[in-house]
């Protein structure tokens, strides 16, 4: 199971996005760059054990969590890195200038789960929303850092 990344876009972003292509000569770098970003975004949000879109602290541990790491000698004690599985299965890749963030592979299926929370299990997300995307400061400096200022190619 793997869970791949994609951000939506409405309306006046799309045609943002258009008018940007139209001046970029080479996407992937800019792509790449972005990628770089939320990737950072992403293990930052796992390091600080925060929400990756607001900063908000991740749910404490259940004690039972905490007694059964101590057992297995997983410590210290961290949210969501007990084996560090999860922060090795993120994945990025740029392909005919598409930018991918892919989650997954062997023993990680439950990380997706984190990211809406259960009934018996808090949300810990640790990737950024498409908002905070749109509205990331460093991703608009990329973007601009790479438009092409005479327009076309």
């Amino acid at each position: 199971m793997s869970l791949i990344f994609n951000v939506d876009v409405n309306r006046s972003s799309l045609r943002t996005l258009e008018e940007i292509a139209f001046r970029v000569v080479n996407a992937a770098p800019l792509m790449n760059e972005i990628g770089s970003i939320i990737y950072d975004q992403i293990i930052d949000s796992f390091e600080n054990e925060r929400d990756a879109s607001d900063g908000s602290p991740w749910a404490e541990l259940a004690p039972s969590t905490i007694q059964s790491r101590q057992r297995r000698g997983y410590t210290p004690i961290t949210k969501l890195r007990a084996s560090g599985k999860g922060e090795r299965a993120i994945t990025l890749s740029i392909a005919s200038n598409t930018l991918r963030i892919e989650y997954g592979g062997s023993g990680t299926e439950y990380m997706a789960l984190h990211l809406s929370g259960t009934s018996k299990m808090p949300r810990r997300n640790f990737f950024p929303s498409p908002d905070w995307i749109e509205k990331s400061p460093k991703i608009r400096d990329a973007v601009m850092r790479h438009i092409n200022p005479r327009g076309f190619g």
